[in-house]
């Protein structure tokens, strides 16, 4: 008798029919996790301009404040802030700052000379370069021109671009 007839034979066409499924099952699979760096950039791409736009935002409220309005800005800014940059902002806002600027009728314009410049350490997180020049005005103190060099780093929190941390690079002023 003929040891693959039968029940024999039917396993023997199901292990062939279910390896050659996991073989083409497997070849899928690793055909579709390619990732070509095109695919990233393009990504990528695509998010820049809504992370350089926060960028801009965070940047601008930080060099256009007055003295009269300080709590409108504030809110305006912590909407746009998380992690470290929004606790620090916070503990600045708490101390002796508001009173500081009402005291002298400080404010300040500034405009955003280059950048600023987005680059991408992750699909979640980007940091954003950029020069600036800041007018400043105090009471008693006159005005004076500051320029800075600022990095700023931003997460992803949910669909949205949030400053996650502030650093002044260079400062120089006149």
């Amino acid at each position: 008798m003929n040891e693959y007839s039968g029940p024999n034979r039917v396993l023997i066409v199901l292990l062939v029919i279910a390896l050659g499924v996991a073989g083409a099952f497997a070849a899928l699979w690793l055909k579709s996790k390619d990732t070509e760096p095109t695919d990233v950039s393009s990504v990528l791409q695509a998010e820049a301009p809504a992370a350089q736009a926060v960028a801009a935002e965070v940047i601008e409220a930080l060099l256009d404040y007055n003295s009269a309005s300080l709590d409108e800005q504030s809110s305006r800014l912590l909407a746009k802030t998380t992690g470290a940059f929004r606790k620090q902002y916070e503990e600045l806002l708490a101390g002796e700052l508001e009173e500081v600027l009402e005291e002298t009728s400080a404010s300040s314009s500034g405009d955003i000379a280059d950048g600023p410049d987005v680059s991408f350490e992750t699909a979640d997180r980007a940091t954003a370069i950029a020069r600036v020049v800041q007018e400043v005005t105090a009471r008693g103190a006159g005005t004076r021109n500051v320029f800075y060099v600022m990095r700023l780093t931003l997460i992803r929190s949910g669909n949205d671009w949030k400053a996650d941390r502030l650093q002044i690079l260079s400062q120089q002023s006149v």
